[in-house]
């Protein structure tokens, strides 16, 4: 019996028996005498993604596409699952095995993402409407509810627009509106509020962080990194006493209590909390809402900012940030934190200079940090000889490349004695000459 033709057979018979497979499924999909309608389809695709056949579900996300669902079939389903129902599509690790089915099928979720993103800027994503259903939150109560269900619809667009209104001095009635709206909102809609949170009066962050406390999903916002509300409240109670309201620091420490039992969060060091948070993003192992895998490989994230400029805070969104980019903006901001808090807490600085110096030289793909990152260059040469040696050291014992080969450049154009001397004679080489030989070292 020969081998070859062996294994030949072999294959087109399991390749014929995944196409019967995809066959009965694409049959069991559109039964004699019955065709699904698109909304069908996709209670279909969404059944047997629940049961983990995410291959199988390709080809009924083939077949829905290729039903051209219209728009109100596209806005029903957003209403019915949440304004992010499509996108969280992107954050399947793998649907296939197979690089040209996966590529498929990721091909596919992009395009009903597009679709759906049409339909929805063609009745939603209209400033009009929204600004008219954002002043509604003030009116009757009828208008109100309506309002309400109209920009949970809307979904993360309409976060702006209410931070504006909350912003601006309203009434009570659209104060209070705006308010018990947080609570009803989408979760991915959070991200927004929660990058507003720092530029609030403390007035504002007390009616913000109640109703992102009332939430029912309170506990499991804080998995993700644009919703985690928690290093907000440490900030909160890492302030001076003095600068901050007593309510304000009275809530910070309830809600760190309710969020994690047991914590006794007024008997904890809000720096070293603050520290932990940061370190996360160092170490990479955060999570975050609406990852996307990119055909490369990549992955991207949503990542919200805001800017206070005047008087008027400006909030916007950015779709796909790197996640080392990401982590780079959480960690050093959490480390910031901890060290206003504690001006000489130095494990929150070198942290910084380190989180910085590592990101920098990937990004710079390990090229001279004065001609590529000069900001970073800069940082890291005004630090103390002291801390950079340290800084060198915990890399080549944690084997950071990255953090070796920032360390080497900036204390080897300073020629710091102390990195170029060796530790203890002859025998053992010095800092520098270690990091030149790393990894061999």
């Amino acid at each position: 019996m020969r081998t070859a033709p062996f294994l030949a057979l072999a294959f087109a018979f399991a390749f014929a028996f995944a196409l019967a497979l995809a066959s009965g499924d694409r049959a069991a999909a559109q039964p004699k005498g019955k065709q699904l309608t698109p909304i069908e389809q996709y209670a279909k695709f969404r059944e047997t993604m629940n049961e983990g056949k995410f291959d199988i579900a390709g080809i009924y996300l083939d077949q829905f596409l290729k039903a051209d669902p219209p728009d109100a079939d596209l806005l029903k389903l957003q209403e019915k699952y949440g304004s992010t129902v499509f996108q969280q599509l992107r954050t399947v690790p793998r649907y296939s095995d197979d690089p040209a089915n996966e590529k498929a099928i990721r091909a596919n979720v992009e395009k009903l993402i597009e679709r759906a993103q049409a339909a929805v800027a063609k009745v939603l994503y209209d400033p009009a409407r929204v600004q008219k259903y954002v002043n509604n939150l003030g009116a009757t109560y009828e208008e109100k509810v309506y309002a309400q269900q109209e920009l949970k619809r809307t979904g993360e667009f309409a976060v702006p627009y209410l931070v504006q209104a909350l912003q601006q001095n309203p009434g009570p009635a659209l104060y209070a509106g705006v308010l018990d709206t947080i609570p009803i909102l989408d979760a991915p809609s959070v991200s927004g509020w929660v990058a507003a949170l720092e530029q609030f009066d403390t007035d504002r962050q007390f009616g913000v962080l109640t109703a992102l406390g009332a939430r029912r999903d309170a506990l499991a916002l804080t998995t993700d990194a644009q919703t985690d509300f928690s290093p907000i409240l440490w900030h909160i109670a890492s302030r001076d006493p003095k600068d901050v309201p007593p309510n304000l620091r009275a809530l910070a420490l309830t809600l760190l209590n309710r969020l994690y039992p047991g914590t006794k969060a007024d008997d904890k060091r809000p720096e070293a909390e603050l520290l932990v948070l940061a370190q996360k993003f160092y170490n990479r192992r955060a999570k975050y809402t609406g990852t996307k895998t990119n055909p490369d490989g990549t992955a991207t994230v949503p990542l919200w900012t805001s800017v206070t400029e005047g008087n008027v805070l400006k909030l916007s969104k950015v779709a796909d940030v790197p996640v080392g980019k990401a982590e780079e903006y959480y960690g050093l901001k959490y480390a910031r934190w901890a060290l206003e808090a504690k001006p000489d807490y130095e494990p929150a600085r070198a942290l910084i200079l380190s989180l910085a110096a590592e990101r920098a030289t990937e990004r710079a793909k390990f090229a001279p940090l004065a001609t590529v990152e000069p900001g970073v260059y800069k940082l890291l040469s005004g630090a103390p000889s002291e801390t950079l040696n340290d800084l060198l050291q915990r890399g080549l014992n944690e084997k950071r490349t990255s953090l070796v080969l920032a360390m080497a450049q900036v204390l080897g154009d300073r020629a710091d004695r102390a990195a170029a001397s060796g530790p203890g004679g002859a025998d053992k080489p010095s800092l520098l000459v270690r990091a030149l030989a790393y990894p061999d070292h």
